[in-house]
């Protein structure tokens, strides 16, 4: 699908960059056409945070 969407940008697009970034970017991404609602778009990234960081303040310790 996103093979089709970058054939189709041109560089100097101002719309329809937001895919291909996220796939660019994301570990996993999946693209899932929906019966009633359209579709639903998720992507995983893992993160890693340095020490004494804010980010990892964020997240519940397990």
């Amino acid at each position: 699908m996103l093979e089709k969407v970058r054939a189709d940008a041109t560089l100097t697009a101002e719309h329809g960059r937001g895919l291909q970034i996220i796939d660019a970017l994301a570990e996993k991404l999946q693209i899932v056409n929906g019966l009633q609602h359209g579709g639903m778009v998720r992507f995983e990234k893992p993160l890693a945070w340095e020490p004494g960081s804010a980010g990892q303040h964020f997240v519940l310790d397990d």
